[in-house]
């Protein structure tokens, strides 16, 4: 190499060392430990978030267990003899509804003074025919007049104090559907499914507790043990469908 070239070098700019780059270095980790820091609060706080809230249905619209008065109303027209085929299958659900939910007594009120008295008089001889067909003992049964000669035809009413299933009121559509980028359950999520549910149960208090288990079933047991006793094949006899091959069905 020339002289000319190394003196060139020599008195050029000087190269800059790995000091000179500490503090920048030292700057940009700690903003970028920093952002981390920060993200992973961020994390912890929308984690802590979304775990008290509804993640199903079921908890966004529980189904409570309130106690109340439960009636099925019957309109009697005047000179009607006899509950329609109609109303006395209401009346025979209703009764079956009660033995299972509630027991203790049953309120029978029927319009005194109006125009429909006697109609509603039929009607309750129908009723207490439903409720011997069901066993239901007349202590059991309480019957109270009431109207006091109102106007019109007031119906024969049918009450007890029983359970019933109630889940929260449906329609909260504040959320638009179209923006579901946070993952989460809807507002009326699960609503229709759970009063659905709370109508079709046949006893309310199966939400709060367990039923008691019921005798086991012994007659396949005891045949079971006889057909083992003399020695023969304890397994269910199959007709002659199931011993059929594929080709011999379809035809």
């Amino acid at each position: 190499m020339s002289m000319k070239m190394k003196k060139k070098i020599a008195t050029g700019r000087p190269v800059p060392r790995l000091q000179a780059y500490l503090p920048i270095v030292t700057r940009t980790a700690f903003v970028v430990f920093a952002g981390l820091a920060l993200s992973a609060c961020s994390v912890m706080r929308e984690s802590n978030y979304t775990g008290s809230i509804a993640q199903t249905g079921t908890e966004q619209y529980p189904i409570s267990v309130e106690r109340g008065e439960v009636s099925l109303e019957l309109e009697v027209a005047p000179g009607t003899q006899r509950l329609t085929t109609s109303q006395r299958g209401q009346v025979s659900t209703f009764i079956s509804q009660f033995r299972r939910s509630a027991g203790g007594q049953l309120t029978i009120k029927a319009p005194s003074g109006t125009v429909n008295e006697m109609a509603a008089l039929n009607a309750v001889a129908d009723i207490r025919i439903v409720l011997a067909e069901h066993s239901i003992p007349q202590g059991a049964v309480r019957y109270q007049p009431y109207g006091n000669g109102s106007a019109g035809d007031p119906p024969v009413v049918i009450s007890y104090l029983g359970y019933r299933a109630v889940a929260s009121d449906c329609g909260n559509w504040s959320q638009n559907l179209s923006i579901t980028r946070n993952n989460r359950l809807s507002p009326n999520f699960g609503c229709a499914y759970q009063h659905n549910i709370a109508a079709m149960v046949s006893d309310p208090r199966d939400f709060e507790r367990a039923r008691p288990m019921g005798p086991a079933s012994t007659e396949r047991r005891g045949v079971v043990r006889d057909k083992y006793i003399r020695g023969e094949v304890t397994a269910a006899d199959t007709n002659d469908s199931d011993q059929g091959t594929i080709s011999e069905i379809g035809q």
